[in-house]
């Protein structure tokens, strides 16, 4: 009887490698994740008391103010993140960090968000005008993060509308059961 080899119950790209900086990866979540929430109140209700209120008309414009929204909410986020890490160690980091990586909903939310974002990127660098008067390199690059904020909302209520399995592909895969890291105890279990 030949020796068969056993099929692996999953791909070396769907382990788990702790990063380098637990603390910076989740900096880096907290960040997005107020980019992203910036983007969605920028459309929600910057964009329209713009345009309903103040009668705003030239794209430009509307786009610098959903850029500056989306990097407010990032900037926000990302100083409320630094206060609340004054009170995390570094198992609580690891632990975040881990659960993080498995997230499915997470996940599945950035990679609409990214894919939106750079779309958004892309269409703002092709139809917005440059070198209008009066403008300077960074009122037009904060023009184009607008256009990516708008494609990042877009994302977002993408992955909010669409069913599970529907288009995209993330990259990772969620364990059945999220482990504890070693030393930690679920909530409840005892010694």
């Amino acid at each position: 009887m030949a020796a068969t080899t056993p099929t692996p119950t999953c791909k070396a790209s769907d382990e788990y490698v702790a990063p380098a900086s637990p603390a910076a990866y989740v900096m880096w979540h907290i960040v997005k994740k107020g980019f992203q929430a910036g983007s969605v109140i920028g459309v929600a209700a910057v964009l329209p008391a713009m345009v309903l209120w103040k009668k705003v008309r030239d794209p430009t414009a509307l786009m610098r103010a959903l850029g500056t929204s989306a990097v407010t909410g990032a900037a926000a986020t990302g100083a409320l993140g630094a206060l609340k890490f004054t009170t995390i160690d570094q198992a609580g980091f690891e632990d975040r960090a881990y659960r993080l990586h498995y997230n499915k909903g997470q996940n599945r939310t950035d990679c609409f968000s990214f894919a939106g974002a750079f779309v958004g990127l892309a269409a703002a660098a092709v139809l917005l005008p440059r070198g209008v008067a009066g403008t300077t390199a960074g009122l037009y690059g904060m023009a184009l993060v607008g256009g990516s904020a708008a494609g990042c909302a877009l994302g977002v209520a993408a992955h909010v509308t669409a069913p599970e399995g529907c288009g995209m592909k993330c990259p990772r895969k969620c364990p059945k059961k999220v482990k504890q890291p070693e030393g930690e105890q679920a909530k409840g279990e005892k010694a």
